[in-house]
């Protein structure tokens, strides 16, 4: 149920390190800053309500690092500027309802990095203005079955055309994601723009989708 604060200031790869522990109701302040890889390394820890603002900030690879962590109530702004997989990072993460503005300068991959977030209301403005080289599939089933907003998804769109990549796949549908017929001009002229530059955007037409 609790994990002790352990000397791991030397240690680069965490990856798995406390996957699937359940019971875990806190996590401590550990000295995480030389870590690079963060692959999947809370997964599954279901009963962890929060989540410490540990340095994150020489990280790498984030890949289902929070996976199923579907106790999370909220997330820190932890440092992820040289965070370039995301791929699952949150996804399954239930009762998140909004989320911070990280910082995602190098991601390249955010492949289901939201999926089955369906509390998940609030997504910032900005958050992908500049990135990585973006894979082709980087935002495929990236806010599947989410509860977003039409000011989110606005966010979203607006900030992945200012982004200029194209032929990128992007999944906002499924869920109670607003539907097309509730966007703003905004969030439609983005769409627009971003169609123009090859992307593939699969979305809730309605209501009754």
């Amino acid at each position: 149920t609790s994990f002790p604060t352990i000397d791991t200031s030397s240690g680069t790869n965490f990856s798995y390190a406390w996957q699937n522990c359940s019971k875990l109701t806190s996590f401590p302040l550990l000295n995480t800053s030389n870590g690079t890889s963060f692959s999947t390394a809370w997964e599954g820890c279901t009963s962890l309500t929060s989540f410490p603002l540990i340095d994150t900030s020489s990280g790498t690879n984030f890949a289902a690092a929070w996976k199923a962590c579907s106790g999370l109530t909220s997330f820190p702004l932890l440092n992820t500027s040289n965070g370039t997989s995301f791929n699952n990072a949150w996804s399954f993460c239930g009762r998140l309802t909004s989320f911070p503005l990280l910082n995602t300068s190098n991601g390249t991959s955010f492949n289901s990095a939201w999926y089955g977030c369906t509390s998940l209301v609030d997504f910032p403005a900005n958050m992908f203005d500049t990135t990585g080289t973006l894979a082709s599939n980087a935002f495929t089933t990236a806010w599947y079955n989410c509860a977003l907003t039409a000011q989110s998804i606005e966010n979203i769109l607006v900030s992945l055309d200012t982004n200029g990549q194209s032929n990128i796949k992007l999944d906002i549908q499924g869920g109670t994601n607003a539907a097309k017929s509730t966007w703003t001009a905004a969030a439609n002229t983005a769409y627009t723009n971003l169609i123009n530059k090859g992307w593939t955007i699969t979305f809730n037409l309605n209501h009754h989708d």
